[in-house]
């Protein structure tokens, strides 16, 4: 990109000499031909590179997305197979008690998961699915008391989506590394007939505190969702935002 950058501008930058050879020269015809055809050419070449350098970013970020699609593929595979292989040991040991308890953990995991795809935002649905391939520091753990539409409520639901993601980021960010267990954050969705509500739960340790508050403190300034009180730590975080009758 920054090789790209610079022969743009050299380019552009390059027009100069003609046009200072038409201020020397002003009489000769041929100098103002030199100067347009001259023109012409860098202004083809900045168009060029520009949209060389736009296809070049879209193709990679086509390619991310690729990736973390996959990977989150790969992710629910791992775990459906991992509860299929516990069901089919439960059920050859004939543990009938134990495999009709762990159905209801799976029937519960697919009710979350049913509910985030639900929430009616796209870069909102896609962040949560994905969170495991952004970190391993962190496990989201992702509980709607629903169904919640979030793009069918009165309320900015793209601004909305964007503080809770920005938020789930600066504890994903300021996560402080454990040797013996992962951090834990709950990520609780509710509502009533007046506001709605986010609730986040952390069980884990930051790196910086002071600065994960000065985050969640900008995160908030552009946003009708605000806390019920003061930032005072990270364990517990809610916030509510009226929904308009």
């Amino acid at each position: 990109m920054g090789c790209n950058f610079k022969a743009r501008h050299s380019a552009a930058l390059s027009v100069l000499l003609p046009a200072a050879s038409i201020f020397i020269w002003p009489a000769h015809l041929w100098i103002y031909i030199i100067f347009i055809i001259w023109a012409t050419a860098a202004a083809w070449f900045w168009i060029y590179s520009e949209r060389k350098q736009h296809k070049r970013s879209m193709t990679e970020a086509i390619l991310q997305a690729q990736s973390t699609t996959v990977g989150i593929l790969n992710h629910h595979r791992h775990d459906w197979m991992n509860d299929l292989q516990v069901l089919f040991g439960y059920a050859k040991m004939q543990k009938i008690d134990r495999l009709l308890e762990y159905m209801e953990k799976v029937k519960d995991k697919m009710t979350a998961e049913s509910g985030i795809a639900k929430l009616g935002v796209p870069a909102l649905v896609y962040y949560l699915q994905s969170f495991r391939t952004l970190t391993n520091m962190v496990e989201l753990n992702v509980i709607i008391d629903g169904p919640i539409h979030l793009n069918e409520l009165e309320l900015d639901a793209k601004r909305t989506s964007n503080l809770l993601i920005g938020i789930m980021d600066a504890y994903r960010i300021f996560v402080k590394p454990e040797y013996m267990y992962n951090a834990q954050l709950d990520l609780h969705l509710y509502k009533d007939e007046q506001k709605l509500y986010a609730s986040f739960h952390y069980d884990g340790e930051l790196s910086n505190e002071e600065e994960w508050k000065k985050t969640i403190e900008k995160l908030l300034q552009d946003t009708a969702m605000q806390t019920t009180g003061s930032i005072v730590e990270c364990q517990d975080l809610l916030l509510a935002v009226e929904l308009a009758v």
